[in-house]
């Protein structure tokens, strides 16, 4: 048992240490390419990476996710996966190639078709890191994965920096992810526990396409939960505002980004071990809740509290206009992370179907409510509509699709976040008053920083202590009592929603949240 959960803690320290590190090297780059290039280009590029973000929900066909949960060995799929991968990913990447030039012009970018072309490849290359990576994190070999993901952010964004100062624009950005995923695949490859080359079986690939059929319309639906507010702000409001928006909601997803990578290789497969217990699942889930609003609450309360004055200081006076939309999607992030715990609960209890209602029912809402607000209140108004739809629809769905999935109560769940919000919207209150009476942007983020930390700090501190005794205790219980490298008697973990429409197929480690 010790073994098993050194290799879980060894997990969650590679993923949770991997993200904070990568997402501070992304952070620091954003701010140089913001600096370097302007909204337009932001907002050009935000348009490619909707066409781009179709493309690959559905380029993958489930193939990493089932590999991931299958029982036993996977000799007999993974030929087969890694035939199908490829296949799907350079069918899907050609038709974006020659879609290009008419996508563009539909979504009132022409600029775009050119570098839509080129992260064409980046989809193509992609289909060949479906299986390593599959493999990868079914053994909790997480390590690995972050070699893989440094070794992409360094080459993506060495050529990135270049490239912007040559005055490449938004091809600076096309072509960079291409370098990444290139050198991320290679590395997937090599580090891989195995290797398997193409082949094909027909009981293999009809095994694959049953367990990715229902994923794929997740993803569809998942996509259009992700990129409605991109195509919607694009459409009825242009490229330019469509950049400041791009780079709010980059900002206000933080804390999405850094719990995805945990929540991708440790989160899915301990609840995929514990889903068979409503009791150990509902602890799991209540501890889980408290820990992650606990800490991410505390990011979105300081965004939503320093918002003008964090843009102001970080990005430079062109991206002031963020500051109002960033200040109302910084909730919104730390909602979406509470989501992506949910969606995790509803596939680890086999329920893909619930996922894709609760998909559903966030879309039909949000397409009404994104129009809406764009065209009454610009900006602030979809930001404002992501925040009530998140709130008033999608979130009371998630836990009543858990509660009949799993026969978990609630309830437990929902009054483990009564603290965190309490602290969160103190801290963020006192932080917007005392940065407002700084005229510099730099001095009011420091002097607000630092009040409402503390106010955060001493609402939360002993409650957070004690939970994570908790965590500790359940991780020692018997329910999550395997090794993921006894295939012979360990379920495979379940896939990952979307990064940023909790639906994505398991890829390549490209960032995809920008």
């Amino acid at each position: 048992m010790s073994g098993s959960r050194g290799t879980v803690s060894r997990a969650i320290v590679w993923s949770g240490g991997g993200a904070v590190a990568l997402r501070a090297g992304q952070f620091g780059i954003g701010i140089v390419i913001a600096r370097i290039m302007s909204p337009y280009d932001f907002g050009v590029f935000a348009v490619v990476l909707v066409v781009y973000s179709l493309i690959v929900n559905v380029s993958e066909i489930g193939i990493g996710s089932a590999l991931i949960r299958v029982r036993g060995s996977v000799d007999r799929l993974a030929p087969t996966a890694v035939t199908l991968s490829a296949a799907s990913s350079i069918v899907l990447g050609t038709g974006m190639w020659f879609a290009a030039p008419l996508v563009a012009s539909l979504m009132r970018a022409p600029g775009a078709g050119e570098a839509i072309q080129v992260m064409s490849l980046v989809v193509v290359l992609a289909g060949f890191s479906s299986v390593p990576l599959a493999l990868i994190t079914r053994n909790f070999r997480q390590d690995r994965k972050f070699i893989a993901d440094m070794a992409n952010f360094v080459v993506s964004n060495i050529l990135l920096i270049i490239l912007a100062l040559a005055g490449l624009g938004v091809m600076a950005l096309a072509w960079s992810r291409v370098a990444g995923q290139l050198v991320s695949v290679i590395t997937l490859v090599v580090l891989a526990p195995r290797r398997y080359r193409p082949g094909f079986n027909r009981g293999a690939a009809k095994t694959l396409i049953r367990f990715g059929a229902p994923f794929v319309g997740a993803n569809l639906v998942g996509y259009g939960v992700g990129n409605v507010d991109a195509i919607v702000v694009g459409r009825i409001l242009g490229p330019v505002q469509l950049g400041t928006y791009a780079l709010a909601n980059n900002v206000a997803g933080w804390p999405l980004s850094l719990f995805t990578s945990v929540l991708n290789s440790v989160g899915l497969p301990v609840l995929s071990k514990i889903a068979h217990s409503a009791h150990a699942l509902r602890d799991y889930l209540a501890n889980a809740t408290f820990l992650l609003t606990g800490v991410f609450f505390y990011v979105s309360a300081m965004c939503a509290g320093l918002a003008q004055p964090l843009v102001d200081a970080v990005y430079g006076p062109k991206w002031s206009a963020a500051g109002p939309v960033l200040a109302i999607l910084a909730v919104y992030g730390s909602v979406r992370v509470l989501l992506a715990l949910l969606f995790d609960a509803l596939i680890a209890c086999n329920s893909p179907r619930s996922l894709l209602l609760v998909q559903g029912i966030w879309l039909v809402a949000l397409v009404p409510g994104m129009l809406g607000g764009a065209m009454l209140g610009g900006l602030v108004g979809a930001a404002a509509s992501q925040v009530l739809i998140a709130l008033l629809v999608s979130l009371p769905a998630s836990f009543l699709f858990l509660r009949h999935a799993s026969g978990v109560k609630v309830l437990p769940i929902v009054f483990r976040t009564v603290l965190p919000l309490t602290a969160a919207v103190s801290s963020a209150v006192i932080a917007h008053v005392v940065a407002g009476f700084v005229d510099n942007a730099w001095l009011a983020l420091l002097l607000g920083g630092c009040a409402g930390t503390a106010v955060y700090a001493a609402v939360m501190f002993r409650s957070i202590v004690r939970t994570r005794d908790e965590v500790r205790r359940l991780y020692g219980s018997d329910v999550t009592h395997f090794s993921p490298h006894d295939d012979s008697v360990s379920e495979a973990a379940a896939p990952l929603p979307p990064i940023s429409s909790f639906a994505l197929p398991l890829r390549g480690t490209e960032n995809r949240d920008d």
